[in-house]
């Protein structure tokens, strides 16, 4: 059964790991009205040399990897990578 005090209109209780954090309001995680709008996208492609890591089938001397750029058209940049 749920503890009906964890959650209170001006309180907000998460629990994780076994250890229970409050938040006081519920201002903390905002919540956006709409999607951010995508101004552009750029992925590349590249081969970033690396140290020969020897496996059981093979040494693997280059590690390909895709850049990945996001602009909203807030100005807002997003940049990750994706090992391929």
């Amino acid at each position: 059964m749920r503890d009906k005090s964890a959650l209170t209109p001006s309180r907000f209780s998460l629990r994780c790991r076994g250890k229970t954090y409050s938040v006081p309001d519920g201002n903390a995680f905002p919540i956006m009205p709409t999607a951010p709008k995508i101004r552009s996208r750029h992925a590349r492609a590249v081969h970033v040399p690396m140290r020969p890591h020897r496996t059981s089938s093979d040494t693997i001397t280059l590690l390909p990897l895709a850049l990945l750029d996001l602009t909203t058209e807030d100005g807002i940049v997003g940049r990750s990578y994706v090992l391929s």
